[in-house]
Order: structure tokens, then sequence, then C-alpha cells
């Protein structure tokens, strides 16, 4: 019966050991959020999904040409426990998206600050 056991916590410690990479969550060292922007442009695409929701945008630049802009937002439990739900922004709307551009020069932000058609949507983090 000892040996049974002792086969039993060897599994689950193996397992465990095996597991936990899968538990951990990515960083956003890839931000500069020491030096916040904000981008305005039209939304291409909202997905309110796992495990951050995901924004795609237009954005005119200081050229006058359209650039598309990727926005990293909060997972969607946090944003729902706002009051925001798969809806609360749709294609075509235009976005004041605020937050951490990339380091490297892509377009892509992690943002915390929304404003939707002129009305800042609340987030909590």
């Amino acid at each position: 019966m000892k040996s049974k056991a002792l086969v039993f916590l060897a599994m689950a410690a193996g397992l465990l050991t095996v597991s936990s990479p899968l538990l951990s969550h990515h960083g956003m060292s890839w931000a500069d959020n020491e030096h916040p922007i904000t981008v305005t442009g039209t939304v291409v695409s909202f997905a309110f999904v796992n495990p951050h929701v995901q924004m795609v945008m237009d954005v005119k630049n200081a050229e006058g040409t359209v650039d598309r802009w990727d926005i990293e937002m909060p997972a969607p439990e946090t944003l729902h426990r706002a009051g925001w739900t798969a809806s609360s922004i749709k294609v075509g709307d235009t976005v004041a998206a605020s937050g951490g551009p990339a380091k490297d020069g892509r377009h892509l932000m992690a943002s915390r600050k929304y404003k939707v058609n002129g009305v800042e949507l609340p987030t909590r983090e």
C-alpha cells in the first residue's frame, strides 16, 4: 500500500513540475509604458476574447497616410467587470486608445484608456 502512495505522489509531483510553465503569463516588457501615447482611428476589428481583448484600428499619421495599429487590451473578464460587452466597440467606431507603444516601433500598443465616439469607457485595473 505504501508503494502505491509513493508512486502516486511521485507522479503528481512530476505532473505539477511539467505543467507549471503552462500557468505562467507573458509580460508586457515589449511596451513603453513610461512614455504613453494616444492614437485615434477607425476600428477595423474588435475581438472580445481571451487572453486579451484585441482591437485593430486604422490611424492617420502626420504625413496623412494610414497606419494599421494593433491594440492589446485587458482581459475580457476585467473589462466585463467594468461594464463592457462584446458590442462595446464596433467596426467603424472612432476610438482614442491610450497606452504604451511597442518599444521597437511596431504599430502595437498595450492600452488601458479608451474613448469611443468621444465617450470615455470605464476600466478597472
